[in-house]
């Protein structure tokens, strides 16, 4: 049963209502809770702002009006020096130990706030010092640099308002567990360009020495790719009971994207057939300049649906290039159901702050968007290899069993990126453990 609450806010941060409008849209998208109508004088109150000696339920409000501004048509921005201030054992923001027991009164933090801070992401507008790849580094963020960005913190903060809401019935929330295998195709073969594997293979009998080496470099070149790969990502998705999520790319000239779009279109679609054709899911993977370029986008989406021969509605940018200020905009406007972008290579967890997904916030309209976004909390390419970490099978499986224990506490989704092509033994291992560790 949906239990009706009444919000007040204080008339310093009433020029912010928007905002804090979105964060009880979320709340109520998971909760059994709805806003009052004006004849429900008797449902509990909450207060945000000053305190309000009649409020049952009072947050204290810190990050509006105090770290935020409205810039005319560019909407809402983090303030400088926010996150320096938030981090601070008095900033306001963090929460406390958790306490399951805790369904009284006063949050002594801003978990409005906070809820919103971490689902829209303000804090990545204006980044001063992007890395090599023009994203915004994990490093600078207020969960990293809390030490909590294995901790859904949204999440988090909108229990410990349910809990207060819902007081003295069960706090339960609405959604269920639920693992997502998605896998990036970057690669349609195990090589990029036509040319690799005859470069590679006269390389070795060239320039090594070796020419047996260089043929068999050939043959495994083309041993049963894609359908290799392919049939063994599906094959494990099914013996679990899962869906596996395929996000190809669309044809592109620029050097970081793939080539496959505009050398084997037969073969791409071919593999997109194979996979819906067994139950699973086929969206889009948009290239490296795509992410704040909607025209980009838009082609590149068109292309990609008349190659497959159907509609795509959910994916992932190329090189988690996101701009929080502009990457929503270009999803939503293309009626996009799902965009599971939002993740850092450098840490596995929860960017956005949620295990779930949530309509997504435009900072400029300053409104809920129409599309859905979710983090994707594990990414094998982050975990092995060495460009970011290189651990061994138990290694990296201990950094997932706390954030599988995450997604099973809230009833959030545990997405994973496992990529297409040949992966090493190692990584092979490693998805297979962790598949029957998530289910």
């Amino acid at each position: 049963m949906t239990r009706a609450y009444r919000l007040s806010v204080d008339p310093s941060a009433a020029a912010f209502q928007p905002e804090i409008d979105y964060v009880f849209s979320v709340l109520e998208r998971y909760y059994p809770l709805r806003r009052a109508g004006p004849e429900e004088t008797d449902a509990p109150l909450l207060r945000y702002g000053a305190a309000d000696d009649g409020a049952d339920v009072a947050v204290p409000g810190v990050l509006f009006p105090n770290f935020v501004e409205v810039r005319e048509a560019d909407g809402i921005f983090l303030l400088p020096g926010a996150v320096e201030h938030f981090l601070a054992a008095d900033g306001g923001l963090l929460p406390p130990a958790p306490e399951r027991g805790d369904s009284g009164g006063a949050l002594s933090y801003d978990a409005i706030g906070l809820a919103f801070l971490m689902l829209s992401l303000i804090e990545e507008r204006e980044c001063p010092a992007p890395d090599r790849y023009g994203r915004y580094p994990a490093a600078e963020t207020f969960a990293v640099r809390a030490g909590l960005h294995g901790v859904p913190l949204a999440d988090r903060a909108l229990e410990d308002i349910a809990r207060r809401l819902l007081h003295p019935a069960a706090a339960s929330h609405l959604s269920t567990y639920e693992v997502v295998p998605t896998h990036d195709v970057d690669r349609l073969k195990a090589y990029h360009w036509l040319h690799e594997p005859l470069r590679y293979a006269l390389g070795d009998a060239l320039k090594r020495g070796h020419p047996v080496q260089g043929l068999r470099r050939l043959k495994a070149y083309g041993a049963g790719q894609p359908e290799r790969s392919f049939e063994w990502l599906m094959g494990l998705s099914e013996r679990h009971g899962l869906i596996s999520h395929f996000y190809f790319m669309a044809p592109s000239h620029n050097s970081m994207d793939s080539t496959y779009a505009r050398h084997w279109p037969a073969l791409m679609r071919r593999m997109a057939e194979r996979a819906r054709g067994r139950g699973h899911e086929v969206g889009f993977h948009p290239g490296f300049m795509s992410f704040d370029n909607a025209d980009e986008w838009q082609r590149q989406k068109a292309d990609l649906e008349r190659i497959i021969g159907g509609q795509v509605k959910e994916g992932r940018h190329h090189v988690l290039r996101y701009a929080a200020d502009t990457t929503p905009r270009l999803w939503s406007d293309a009626g996009m159901a799902v965009d599971h972008t939002p993740s850092f290579p450098e840490v596995s967890g929860f960017r956005t702050g949620s295990t779930r997904r949530y309509q997504a916030f435009d900072l400029y309209g300053r409104r809920a968007l129409k599309v859905d976004q979710c983090a994707t909390a594990v990414m094998e390419f982050a975990l092995f290899g060495g460009k970011y970490r290189d651990l061994s099978v138990e290694q990296a499986l201990a950094v997932c069993r706390p954030l599988i224990a995450e997604c099973r506490r809230y009833g959030g989704r545990f997405v994973i990126l496992q990529h297409t092509g040949v992966a090493a033994p190692i990584v092979r291992t490693f998805y297979e453990h962790l598949l029957e560790e998530a289910v």
